[in-house]
């Protein structure tokens, strides 16, 4: 998909911001397409990650965001939220109902302050997903930082953003 695009286009300008018919950008569309690969270079060269199309009203749900959540791809998630886009309430119910555990870890630590807890809590236990119950419940009950220790780059980058803050609050 990318090459062809590449071929047809004359710029990354034009790769990167490029709407099709459907008015969905292609960072929507590698994001839907299971290629994470992709994305990534999108983002980095400037892709909006908001953008979400034709969605109307549920355009979240149908963005970029919501489709690397649907697609399972937790780094794609952090990556989204890294270039600015918007984590809604509606983004982690999803990631509940889909039962992508290291989704949810990702949204309630790097999300927004949007997100309703405790019933994203209800939903986990509806779906039964225990996993997803467990890391919402050690959220709710120990805070943000929690969940922090739950898989190895979480923890690293827990400790470089503790270093760099302490060193530039001198403590």
């Amino acid at each position: 998909m990318f090459k062809l695009l590449h071929k047809q286009s004359h710029s990354k300008y034009d790769v990167v911001h490029r709407v099709f018919e459907d008015r969905e950008s292609m960072l929507v569309k590698a994001c839907r397409g299971k290629q994470p690969h992709i994305a990534l270079y999108l983002l980095e060269h400037g892709a909006d990650p908001n953008y979400c199309g034709a969605g109307g009203d549920y355009g979240a749900l149908f963005g970029p965001l919501g489709n690397a959540i649907v697609d399972n791809h937790p780094l794609l998630v952090e990556k989204l939220i890294d270039a600015g886009a918007e984590v809604e309430h509606v983004h982690v119910l999803l990631a509940v109902e889909e039962k992508r555990v290291e989704v949810v870890r990702v949204l309630i630590n790097r999300g927004s302050e949007k997100i309703n807890l405790k019933r994203a809590l209800s939903r986990a236990k509806k779906v039964d997903c225990d996993e997803v119950v467990k890391v919402l419940v050690r959220r709710i009950k120990d805070g943000p930082e929690s969940d922090e220790g739950s898989s190895e780059e979480e923890g690293e980058r827990h400790a470089r953003w503790h270093h760099i803050r302490d060193h530039f609050l001198g403590t």
